[in-house]
């Protein structure tokens, strides 16, 4: 990986915090790293696990990211985007994760963005199917709510109509 890494003309980063309610109760973050080669063949590895030690705050999140992306020796400056889960302490604009990085002088300018997963999700575990009946009621349904996310709605209406269908949500 660290070939592939150092080598590679971007890199983006996946993150997830979340609580192991198994295994003492111990927030995490778990790191995804995306990089295109020069031969633009892109690869995707889990980077690391990290247990967050104190809290779940920004603060928290950018020390372990920091340990995360310093023990796989990550070039930085190829960085070109962050996703997240839109959380506020990932995306708080002073004291989250997203905000805190884009003050720090060794992270370069790079695009934040909320993760297409936890917005299916949220889409598929909030929007109440019985209130439509047609296709078009839906998709008009989450294209006034989610107008201003610039979220490809085709997509989400289809994973949503699945997931009810499939009867998991």
């Amino acid at each position: 990986m660290q070939t592939d890494l150092m080598s590679s003309l971007a890199i983006s980063l996946a993150l997830d915090e979340s609580t192991d309610r198994y295994i003492q109760d111990n927030p995490q973050l778990s790191v995804f790293v995306c990089s295109v080669s020069r031969d633009m063949i892109v690869k995707e590895e889990h980077l690391d696990l990290r247990v967050l030690k104190e809290s779940t705050r920004g603060s928290d999140i950018k020390n372990a990211l920091g340990s995360a992306l310093a023990k796989a020796h990550v070039p930085l400056d190829r960085l070109v985007s962050v996703a997240t889960d839109g959380a506020l302490a990932m995306v708080g604009k002073n004291a989250g994760l997203i905000g805190l990085m884009k003050k720090d002088p060794d992270f370069p300018e790079f695009l934040p963005v909320h993760c297409i997963s936890h917005r299916e999700h949220l889409v598929a575990k909030y929007f109440n199917y019985e209130e439509s009946t047609r296709g078009s009621d839906i998709k008009n349904a989450l294209g006034s709510a989610l107008a201003k996310a610039h979220v490809p709605l085709d997509r989400l209406v289809s994973v949503a109509t699945d997931a009810r269908a499939s009867g998991k949500f």
